[in-house]
């Protein structure tokens, strides 16, 4: 069904995934090859990157603005954690080229993210970026800025193991 789904048998404008490119006979044939062979290992860790900010101040009424620019295509993962590393917030994007509706935009272009401070939360937080699913290796740039003057950036990626959402 999902195949079906996919190749559009209900029509363009219905077909997966919605409001976006259709998939290529290759990618499709990637599903149904997935799919031959039992769909399995959807829990896998995947490899990625992650660039973390160090404790970053934020305060109330503040919002956090957090800045990134990604050289190539890619999916993205952006958490503010707490100092027991508990996730307070978490958003996902994607980078590709040309850029469609649900993107977040092109390689190259600066993402913004507006967040704002929770009253749970703490007065200092990470901030992390994990970067997954990139054909090829990509240069990144993470800066936050927090109402208050402070800014913090770094482009230091670190390899490691991703857990699927």
């Amino acid at each position: 069904m999902l195949v079906k789904f996919i190749e559009g048998f209900r029509g363009a404008d219905q077909r997966m995934p919605l409001n976006s490119r259709p998939l290529t006979a290759s990618e499709i044939g990637l599903i149904r090859r997935w799919i031959t062979e039992g769909a399995l290992n959807d829990h896998a860790a995947t490899l990625c990157s992650k660039l973390r900010l160090p404790t970053f101040s934020v305060a109330p009424g503040h919002p956090l603005q957090i800045f990134s620019k990604v050289s190539g295509t890619a999916d993205l993962v952006l958490s503010i954690r707490d100092h027991n590393n508990r996730i307070l917030h978490s958003e996902e994007a994607s980078v590709k080229q040309p850029p469609e509706e649900m993107d977040a935009g092109a390689p190259g272009q600066f993402l913004t993210w507006t967040i704002n401070h929770e009253s749970t939360w703490p007065l200092q937080v990470k901030v992390e970026l994990c970067v997954r699913y990139a054909p090829k290796p990509v240069e990144v740039l993470l800066s936050a800025h927090n109402g208050n003057g402070s800014i913090v950036n770094t482009r230091k990626l670190i390899q490691s193991q991703c857990a699927p959402d």
